[in-house]
């Protein structure tokens, strides 16, 4: 017993080791940054930095200095607020830098966590031995869908968070169903509650899940009635509402209702918007693009998106380049190893088993008007639960349109086009591709449950380690998985210095600080997500001056504010600057050098010009205040 609970963080460690080999070129340090950072991944830690520098206030998750002339953006895109809090806390106190980069740390923590949990939800699922218990650990923990939302390929390391979560959401289940105790339920309702501390698509994942998971313990207790049966659907359904009101009560806390939504979408988006094939979320704010594909646990990333050029079913050509646009964000390959777990499980069963038995196994399930013999009494209700609630996670995770190996099939009813019909606020979950990863963990552990269930039904276990070794397969399974997924933690280039806080030396900052002393706020010009390179200066001045910014423009669903700032970008394009100098008062105007000369030709007021060559920017103040 002793061994068996060493096993799970011996393990989990290991696995995050064999991650760490990606920062390997900048240990022992704890904030690596990756020099392929993509413009996502640089907003959400900007946003970090700029919270990190105001005071605390209420509501305590918003950024107040992001969105001028907004009140501000949250932090539960990017920053991570489970971490992003206790590092602003850190700060304050004077533990850490305000400019500590924490997201190579929160990585690290993603994959240790799905390595621990993997190992502890398939030993809970009946597996005991110790060699799959390590497989399960490995191929969850350096899983591909994890590991391309944390990369250079998608950005959005937050989107990681997906993964501990359902794992987590399906142990605290699995103990409640084993053990039915109070600390059980606060252990189920403290896994959803977290979930608002991490990732908005995790939570709605998180909480449909469990909804699912209760609506079948239900129909289970309708068939066959046992108090065992109802103190389940009692506790769960209470792990369910405190975890609910826990969310209410983060969000209230840290957002106070700035998360709302203006308006419900227009339903036009689901009858027109969604056949298009362009980005721009069409479809329903992205439930025709950003989606997963039916087949997409066996489609391989290209090597473009971090594949492995030339290995398996990269090799014949099948990969993501055959899938549409937009279906990253249902990416959810399960890779080549849970293949062959899948396989050699069919393998032995079809070897141990003659004709007439696989004829009258499937009879007895399918074809014998059995279709609910789950229901009958038996141990493991739960666990088909939590499949039940994966399918329906990965059928809502197709859209709005349902895509065939890229092939998209325009009419074909699908359950989130019903869902929106019926909701029409449904249509802001944009990345609904993400819903798949549940999915992607039910097969991958699925097959290594039923790989173990077949070695115990046909008595094999001393077969395999006499003849073959099967801790020698395990490890041979393992080593081809992590070769698959070599190029996400192989080693990288990394920035010696961190850009945005360190990209303005300090006689630049001390001349910038001059120019803007008497300013209350900033307007960048054109729109900072023009270019990257744009963005990062854009950040950098931001940051260093510490003065409200329109650099990011506000949060989804509250397009009102979004277009107040696109105008006012648009009159200083214009020239139209008289009109902004009296709304805003004693601003400054940041424009990139190569539209500069045409907005000054165009100015309809005397303002005092600073060209910043160090800095690459123009700066354009108001001479004197204009009175309304």
């Amino acid at each position: 017993m002793n061994q068996s609970r060493a096993l799970t963080p011996l393990i989990s460690i290991i696995v995050a080791l064999v991650f760490c080999i990606k920062w390997i070129n900048c240990l022992p340090a704890l904030e690596c940054m990756e020099v392929t950072i993509s413009p996502d991944h640089f907003d959400a830690w900007f946003r970090y930095l700029i919270f990190s520098q105001e005071k605390w206030q209420f509501p305590f998750g918003v950024v107040h200095n992001l969105s001028f002339p907004s009140d501000g953006l949250l932090i539960d895109r990017g920053p991570i607020p489970l971490f992003a809090l206790p590092m602003k806390v850190l700060t304050r106190i004077g533990v850490v830098s305000h400019s500590f980069y924490y997201f190579t740390l929160a990585q690290t923590v993603f994959v240790c966590t799905s390595a621990a949990l993997a190992s502890v939800l398939v030993k809970q699922l009946g597996v005991e031995k110790t060699e799959i218990r390590c497989l399960a650990a490995v191929l969850v923990g350096l899983s591909f869908p994890m590991l391309f939302y944390g990369s250079q390929y998608h950005g959005l390391i937050f989107v990681m968070a997906g993964t501990p979560v359902y794992l987590l959401v399906a142990v605290s289940l699995l103990s409640l169903a084993k053990k039915g105790q109070f600390i059980n339920v606060l252990v189920l309702s403290l896994s959803l509650g977290i979930t608002s501390l991490l990732e908005p698509y995790s939570m709605l994942g998180a909480f449909c899940g469990v909804s699912v998971v209760l609506m079948v313990l239900i129909g289970e207790y309708v068939m066959h009635s046992t108090p065992q049966r109802l103190r389940m659907i009692w506790q769960t359904l209470a792990g369910l509402l405190i975890g609910l009101l826990i969310v209410f009560s983060v969000k209230l806390i840290l957002y106070n209702g700035q998360d709302a939504l203006e308006a419900t979408p227009s339903m036009g988006h689901l009858f027109s918007d969604r056949l298009s094939e362009n980005w721009g979320y069409g479809g329903g704010f992205g439930g025709g693009f950003h989606v997963a594909d039916m087949f997409g646990i066996i489609v391989p990333p290209s090597p473009e998106l971090g594949g492995k050029e030339g290995f398996a079913l990269n090799a014949t050509g099948f990969d993501t380049n055959i899938l549409s646009k937009g279906q990253y964000e249902g990416f959810s390959y399960i890779g080549i190893s849970a293949m062959i777990v899948w396989a050699v499980s069919g393998f032995i069963w079809l070897l141990n088993t003659r004709l007439t038995e696989r004829y009258q196994a499937v009879r007895a399930y399918a074809m014998n008007n059995r279709l609910l013999w789950m229901f009958r009494p038996r141990k493991w209700g739960v666990p088909f639960a939590l499949g039940v609630a994966a399918v329906a996670l990965y059928l809502l995770s197709w859209g709005y349109i349902l895509h065939i190996f890229g092939v998209r099939f325009n009419y074909f009813p699908t359950p989130s086009f019903a869902v929106a019909l019926a909701w029409p606020d449904f249509q802001y979950v944009r990345s609904i591709g993400r819903l798949a990863l549940p999915f992607s963990l039910f097969i991958t552990l699925g097959g290594l449950c039923l790989l173990s269930k077949v070695i115990d039904t046909y008595q094999l276990s001393k077969t395999i380690n006499r003849r073959y070794g099967f801790p020698l397969i395990v490890v041979f399974l393992a080593s081809i998985h992590i070769f698959e997924v070599s190029n996400y933690i192989k080693p990288i280039e990394t920035f010696d210095k961190k850009p945005i806080t360190s990209s303005i030396s300090f006689s630049a900052k001390q001349r910038l600080d001059e120019m803007l002393e008497d300013r209350t706020a900033l307007l960048f010009a054109p729109e900072p997500q023009s270019s990257k390179r744009w963005l990062q200066t854009a950040f950098s001045i931001a940051y260093q001056s510490r003065r409200p910014s329109n650099i990011i423009y506000g949060n989804i669903g509250q397009k009102q504010k979004r277009r107040v700032m696109l105008k006012d970008i648009r009159l200083i394009l214009s020239g139209q600057v008289t009109t902004l100098f009296r709304r805003y008062g004693a601003i400054a105007i940041v424009l990139h050098p190569d539209v500069a000369d045409q907005v000054i030709k165009k100015l309809d007021a005397r303002v005092d010009i600073d060209r910043f060559d160090k800095l690459g920017v123009v700066i354009l103040r108001n001479s004197m205040i204009q009175d309304g």
